[in-house]
């Protein structure tokens, strides 16, 4: 069983965690913090705690990781794991929604891609509308019209 809702899920991963069990990483709400720039606020590790696809859950999404540096953002299979994903990254923030744009190349191999993501910080958490197949979300809703992923990211201590 997955745990959807996030203080739910922080309760399973500090109980698995005490028992020596599951991921050794706690998570935390985040409160943006106006007077900090957005790129300020992402900076650190974040890990997906609810992920809906085409407007059903995705379990599978759940437990991803992401990390923002300065000048470099790290998908993740977990939190503290080796890089998966490297790229550069820019934060287009002057209009709504803001859009996180990223050229990566999968995995180290083929064409770099394009990548935008929609990216807002609500309720202590981090959220994500990403398309399918390099289509930019347009909106902050997944169904399944548009295909897209909607992702809860919480901080990781």
């Amino acid at each position: 069983m997955i745990c959807q809702h996030p203080t739910l899920f922080a309760l399973c991963v500090g109980l698995l965690t005490s028992i020596g069990c599951g991921p050794s990483y706690e998570i935390a709400d985040y409160e943006y913090d106006p007077q900090k720039s957005d790129l300020e606020n992402l900076l650190g590790e974040w890990v997906c705690v609810e992920a809906t696809k085409a407007g059903a859950p995705a379990p599978d999404l759940v437990g991803k990781a992401i990390e923002f540096q300065e000048e470099m953002v790290y998908m993740r299979a977990h939190p503290r794991d080796d890089g998966w994903i490297q790229t550069g990254y820019v934060l287009e923030t002057e209009n709504e929604p803001k859009r996180l744009v990223m050229n990566a190349t999968p995995y180290g191999v083929g064409t770099p891609q394009l990548w935008i993501d929609l990216y807002r910080f609500e309720k202590g958490s981090l959220v994500l509308s990403r398309g399918e197949h390099q289509v930019t979300p347009l909106s902050f809703e997944s169904n399944a019209d548009n295909g897209y992923s909607l992702l809860v990211y919480k901080r990781v201590k």
